[in-house]
């Protein structure tokens, strides 16, 4: 039970932080922005922030992903994990493709993205909890906020705990922007998660960022679900 709890707090933190997750031929690349958002445009950094607290010791991991999105609703990440180069993921939802590649690589891969017809905003948040509640309370960076709040009470014994576990999750949404701008997840089973984003410019990103570099050798990748 306890493994089952952690690969769904891991594959929570994945979609908040990318959205969902296709398998290739070649292994799984990470699927997000397929949404056609069109006139909120901006450029950010994106942090994550995990800690895990045991007995006498504190775990911290820190992430960061710069994100730009232009007016049709094109997004660019730019990604790091451990010592590994920078990775960048480049989504076309009017074109219907993605782009993946190593910013020192001279390849990338091409895959088609199914996107929905016309614009589609992020869907409106649901109650999912006795106490969730959705109020606009603050501002974040100068954009207003939609807050949602659930708490998720698992009664004793019922995952192997001695006792009833409390699991709290915040989430601000900027319906603006059409993003989570702060994500706050408190899970005793596994660890904080805090998710913000941060340095949000509203200017036009540059056109030449959501194409692949010139020069580098594109494979053409089917996904399969």
């Amino acid at each position: 039970m306890k493994t089952f709890a952690i690969a769904s707090s891991l594959l929570l933190i994945t979609r908040i932080a990318f959205g969902q997750i296709d398998a290739t031929r070649d292994g799984f690349i990470l699927s997000f922005d397929t949404k056609i958002i069109r006139n909120a445009l901006h450029s950010a950094v994106a942090e994550m922030e995990t800690v895990h607290e045991t007995t006498g010791n504190s775990i911290r991991r820190v992430s960061k992903t710069t994100v730009y999105r232009d007016a049709e609703g094109r997004t660019r990440r730019e990604f790091k994990v451990g010592t590994d180069e920078p990775w960048i993921t480049i989504v076309d939802p009017v074109a219907g493709v993605r782009y993946s590649f190593g910013a020192n690589g001279r390849s990338a891969t091409r895959t088609p993205i199914e996107p929905p017809p016309g614009s589609h905003p992020y869907e409106k948040f649901e109650e999912v909890a006795s106490d969730g509640r959705i109020a606009r309370e603050r501002s974040i960076e100068g954009l207003e906020c939609d807050e949602k709040r659930t708490t998720t009470v698992y009664p004793m014994n019922s995952i192997g705990d001695s006792s009833p576990l409390r699991v709290v999750t915040e989430e601000w949404f900027s319906p603006d922007l059409q993003v989570l701008l702060l994500t706050l997840r408190d899970d005793p089973r596994i660890w904080k998660t805090t998710y913000r984003l941060t340095n949000i410019d509203r200017r036009a990103p540059a056109p030449s960022l959501f194409q692949p570099p010139a020069g580098v050798a594109i494979e053409e990748v089917k996904p399969r679900r």
